[in-house]
């Protein structure tokens, strides 16, 4: 008889603080489901552990769609971290190997703090598709001038420091914030980077089709991390210090709207939904609050933990096309 494990569910119920199971796949049973909820916007934590073979953790949204993953190989032990909102969840454990008992500990404590609203004023940085660089405020959707030049950027990342850089499609530069001066620093070595972002820990990263980069501000070259499958890049990654992770758009075949993808830092990727909108090539993170930037000028808001982008205004001052933001 067939095994249904995998449509079927546990249901755990409310999670708030710690809890702990055991169980076991064997035989035919290669996957075990669970539900759980959360009443508060929590700082949540799985481990799966005391394998006897290889098995996997997945976290899953309501609608069944993986927002995170562990898959370390053999026996060692999975462990996923995240901040979720409140809302319904599903965790996934899937067997790789022989037959295993396991045991889950999960943990959930409310996050006290509520998101702080933007400042008054929060000013970002776009680039646009007729070589202007230019300030945001992302209160009004005002675009104002800093330079207009020759130089086609497609896309910027200022690190926490304030420095500032951009990226033509294959090489990198160095950017005065108040002139909007470029200094070339050196060829990528690879060609179509659409995307650039730098990590709390200072370090560049690039993307570009469906490749995913490190790349050193000192010379420019970039090095290849990882290629991602069924990504294709559509313009922009953005840092996420919560998830230490990237969010990044990816233009999907088939699909007239970009999806949300999830890329920790050693290039493993996961799909968290689709955003509702199309060709968002900016991506910029302002007190907690993910913006979007699509090439016809309209400023979204994007749910990190669902993908979904929410219309927040018209850019005004500029009629061209928007390339990237930071």
């Amino acid at each position: 008889m067939q095994n249904n494990r995998a449509a079927q569910f546990k249901a755990l119920g409310a999670l708030n603080g710690s809890r702990s199971l055991k169980n076991a796949l064997r035989r035919r049973e290669r996957v075990d489901l669970y539900q759980f909820s959360l009443g508060n916007r929590s700082n949540f934590s799985a481990q799966l552990n005391g394998l006897k073979t290889n098995a996997n953790l997945e976290l899953l949204n309501g609608n069944r769609k993986v927002i995170g993953a562990s898959r370390k190989p053999g026996k060692r032990a999975e462990v996923i971290t995240s901040l979720l909102e409140a809302g319904v969840y599903y965790l996934r454990v899937v067997r790789r190997g022989g037959d295993t008992a396991y045991r889950l500990a999960l943990s959930a404590a409310p996050v006290t703090q509520p998101p702080q609203p933007p400042p008054q004023s929060s000013i970002g940085l776009l680039s646009t598709g007729s070589a202007e660089l230019g300030r945001v405020d992302r209160t009004t959707g005002a675009f104002s001038l800093i330079n207009s030049s020759s130089l086609d950027l497609t896309d910027i990342a200022r690190s926490s420091a304030g420095d500032l850089f951009g990226i033509t499609r294959n090489s990198l530069y160095k950017l005065d914030a108040n002139t909007g001066t470029a200094n070339l620093i050196g060829s990528l070595g690879a060609n179509n980077m659409t995307a650039l972002a730098f990590s709390t820990s200072g370090m560049l990263y690039a993307a570009g089709d469906s490749n995913f980069y490190t790349v050193n501000t000192q010379t420019g070259t970039a090095t290849l991390v990882a290629t991602i499958p069924n990504f294709s890049s559509s313009g922009d990654l953005v840092f996420d210090p919560a998830g230490n992770r990237f969010l990044a758009t990816s233009a999907t075949v088939g699909s007239s709207t970009d999806t949300l993808y999830s890329i920790d830092l050693n290039g493993v990727a996961t799909v968290i939904g689709d955003t509702g909108f199309r060709n968002i090539y900016g991506l910029a993170q302002d007190s907690g609050i993910f913006y979007g930037y699509t090439v016809n000028r309209l400023q979204i808001r994007i749910d990190p933990t669902t993908g979904v982008g929410s219309f927040d205004r018209n850019l005004t001052g500029t009629t061209s096309a928007i390339f990237g933001a930071t």
